[in-house]
């Protein structure tokens, strides 16, 4: 008998759209295997023609589907996201319902068993008590035998300490389990649907108001999580609200969104019209970087100097530019006119002022690119960084508060605002920019390290060791390269042993 787990893996990868890391894939293969062995298959390929064979092989693969997905869910899962739809998102599309129009619709895709759309249904249930489907909500997922459970609504009685105490009137406890009630089970309707080979699905209104897609194309390819979102774009009405999860990114779509803040979490919220795209300039070779010599150093509460010379992070200075220098430049052939020169030209001409140490020449030519292009971050980030190396730093902190704004999702952009910040002794200030960095990107270990230092100045010595470990964890284990990229330029080793010693201070 031959027994080949690779055929297995494509055929499920297919079927999903999931990506599977190589160590889950390793920890998951021999199970599946074993069952194929168990079912008395003489080899890989003859189980997978039985999987889209009738009933049985649906049957089969459903199963195998429930150990290959991520089932992981909880009522009011990140309760900030639900604080966000019940003060910002939902009231305006009560307010502002016609009479007669449909209500407000809201697809929680990639369910599970059920306890998202539940804790979407009583948010609304408590916004509107008097109507008794306030919301047309719609709950899919890949899973038939997840939502069976999920249409039953009855969990361990244990998620009863997963709801906040005013919505707990709609879950009915006793003999060790606990049942949504029957007015929140009536408002949710569950269906079969595959994000990846399925047409989508539309409300009365024909688009979604709200859709929450959270912890789902986390686990997609990179080519499939762009498709996924540009068709969830698709069926979201203008204005309307995307739930994603907080490790989740557009893919590149960022163009078709705005981000809105609210306290600890984020959603995006439908552009009516995509941003235009800025031309785009042949590649060339990145001309130079700025040195950050002229930044802070980092000092550790303990009075030990950890400098951090070296050139811009890629993410600063170049990626941005590299990766907008992909198509040629639209050229005006009308002879009397003369093009002017583009947004990426300027930041290129500015790169090279930089590199030959003309720094009133860079911020000139990116003073012109900002001019043209007020809504590109990475002008503002070099011209930030420029003016943080000259000590000017309200001239510094003033571009990147703009930045932050324009690309909300760029860590490193808050990790340069905090620096800034903490050179100007807004020590408050810095602390939040930090966490948004952090935030962003969790292994950034040049801000959680920078956290570490302010919860030390501060007196909270337990969110300073937390922090010290999560750099000493962000970097465990990272080739040189990639940790690099990490610590904006400083040693991973030497950050490390840093950390170690800080730690053995604050007696761990």
């Amino acid at each position: 008998m031959t027994l080949e787990s690779q055929p297995l893996r494509d055929h499920l990868e297919h079927v999903t759209g999931f990506s599977v890391p190589e160590d889950r894939w390793r920890s998951i293969a021999p199970r599946l295997l074993q069952r194929i062995a168990r079912r008395g298959f003489a080899d890989t390929h003859a189980y997978l023609k039985h999987l889209g064979e009738g009933p049985f092989g649906r049957h089969e693969l459903e199963e195998l589907l429930e150990v290959f997905t991520i089932r992981k869910t909880s009522f009011f899962r990140n309760p900030a996201t639900f604080d966000a739809l019940a003060r910002e998102v939902l009231p305006p599309l009560f307010t502002n319902r016609a009479r007669g129009a449909p209500p407000p619709s809201i697809w929680s895709a990639g369910c599970s068993t059920g306890e998202e759309p539940y804790s979407i249904a009583m948010v609304a249930r408590a916004l509107a008590p008097s109507d008794p489907r306030p919301c047309y909500i719609l709950a899919t997922d890949i899973v038939e035998a997840a939502l069976t459970r999920a249409r039953r609504g009855v969990y361990t009685q244990d998620v009863g300490t997963e709801i906040p105490e005013r919505f707990r009137h709609l879950l009915d406890v006793g003999d060790g389990r606990a049942e949504v009630a029957e007015a929140v089970r009536s408002a949710v309707e569950f269906y079969a649907h595959n994000l990846v080979r399925d047409a989508y699905p539309r409300p009365a209104s024909g688009s979604w108001d709200v859709i929450f897609c959270r912890n789902v194309i986390i686990y997609f390819s990179s080519e499939t999580c762009r498709r996924v979102i540009a068709t969830l774009w698709n069926v979201l009405a203008p204005g309307g609200a995307l739930f994603l999860g907080h490790s989740e990114v557009l893919w590149g779509l960022e163009d078709r969104f705005d981000v809105v803040f609210a306290d600890e979490t984020f959603y995006y919220r439908k552009r009516r019209t995509p941003r235009p795209h800025l031309p785009r300039v042949a590649p060339t070779e990145p001309a130079g970087t700025v040195r950050a010599s002229a930044l802070p150093a980092v000092t550790p509460a303990n009075g030990t100097s950890l400098d951090t010379p070296g050139p811009l992070p890629r993410s600063m200075s170049q990626t941005s530019s590299e990766s907008a220098r992909a198509a040629k430049p639209f050229v005006d052939k009308t002879p009397s006119r003369v093009m002017p020169a583009l947004p990426f030209d300027l930041l290129t001409r500015a790169e090279t002022s930089l590199a030959s140490g003309d720094q009133e020449g860079a911020a000139r030519t990116l003073r012109l690119a900002i001019a043209r292009a007020p809504s590109w971050a990475p002008p503002r980030l070099l011209l930030g960084r420029l003016y943080a190396d000259r000590g000017e730093n309200e001239k510094a902190n003033e571009e990147l508060e703009v930045a932050v704004k324009v690309t909300p999702l760029d860590a490193r952009a808050h990790m340069l605002l905090g620096m800034v910040r903490e050179r100007k002794g807004e020590r408050e200030a810095a602390e939040d920019a930090y966490r948004h960095a952090v935030y962003l990107e969790p292994d950034l270990a040049s801000a959680r390290y920078a956290l570490a230092q302010i919860y030390r100045a501060t007196n909270r010595p337990d969110r300073a060791k937390r922090e010290l470990r999560n750099v000493i964890r962000a970097l465990s284990g990272k080739e040189a390269q990639a940790a690099v990229k990490l610590t904006d330029g400083v040693s991973p080793t030497a950050l490390v042993e840093l950390c170690e010693r800080e730690l053995l201070e604050l007696g761990e």
